[in-house]
């Protein structure tokens, strides 16, 4: 059978410990509050960019409806759409630049 003495701490030893102890769990909560700060902010920034997508998205569909049928594709769908608007951009530069020799002339 073995037998184990118990020798005492002293009072200092005892109080290093505890200060010791006490040193570690303040840090614990430090980075505790630390990191829930962190994740709070970073909800807050996720709601936030959320509402201003769902806002963008409301914005865009007001638009479209809006515009709906006003606006012009980029590319014509047939070589007659292209010769028409090519003809009504030369007729627009062609009457511009008549209205600009007018006003020179004047």
């Amino acid at each position: 059978m073995m037998t184990t003495v118990n020798q005492g701490m002293s009072v200092e030893e005892i109080d290093r410990v505890i200060a010791q102890r006490v040193a570690n769990a303040i840090e614990a909560i430090a980075i505790y509050e630390t990191k829930t700060n962190l994740a709070h902010k970073s909800m807050s920034q996720t709601e936030q960019q959320e509402e201003e997508v769902a806002e963008n998205a409301i914005n865009k569909r007001k638009w479209e409806s809006n515009h709906n049928g006003r606006m012009r594709a980029s590319k014509p769908k047939t070589m007659q759409d292209a010769i028409a608007i090519a003809t009504k951009l030369r007729n627009k530069k062609i009457s511009t630049l008549v209205e600009c020799q007018i006003a020179n002339k004047k």
